[in-house]
C-alpha cells in the first residue's frame, strides 16, 4: 500500500500525450508504473483562465476525469461541455479532446487517470 498527499508531490514538467506543462498548470503524478499500478493517477490544478492549456490532442489510452473543485471545460470533436465539482468524465482511447479551466476566481482541480503511466 502507498498513501501520499498530492500536495507533497512535485508537479511534473511534461505529461504523456501532451508534452510540456504550460504556465498555470500543476500536474502531480500520484501513482503509476513505478508503484506497480496498472493505471496512472494524477491530480491536476489549472489556474482560472479563458485559455486552454493544451490544444486538441489524442492518445491511444483511455482517460478518466473526476472534478474536485472549480469549473472547467472538456472539448471533443463532437461537443463542448462545462464540468464542475463532482462530475465524472470518460474519454475513450484515441478520441481527440482537451481539458481546461474556465475563467473565474477558483482553480480547476481534478483527478485524472489514464491507462498508461
Amino acid at each position: 500500500m502507498k498513501i501520499v498527499n498530492y500536495k507533497d508531490i512535485e508537479p511534473a514538467k511534461t505529461a504523456p500525450g501532451v508534452g510540456a506543462m504550460p504556465p498555470g498548470v500543476a500536474m502531480r503524478p500520484v501513482f503509476g508504473e513505478k508503484d506497480g499500478a496498472s493505471i496512472a493517477m494524477r491530480v491536476v490544478e489549472d489556474e482560472p483562465s479563458n485559455e486552454l492549456p493544451h490544444g486538441i490532442h489524442s492518445h491511444p489510452w483511455e482517460h478518466y476525469v473526476y472534478v474536485i473543485d472549480g469549473r472547467g471545460i472538456i472539448i471533443t470533436e463532437k461537443e463542448e461541455v462545462e464540468v464542475g465539482r463532482g462530475d465524472c468524465v470518460f474519454i475513450p482511447a484515441s478520441e481527440p479532446h482537451t481539458i481546461g479551466p474556465r475563467a473565474g476566481s477558483e482553480p480547476f482541480l481534478f483527478i485524472d487517470c489514464i491507462t498508461k503511466s
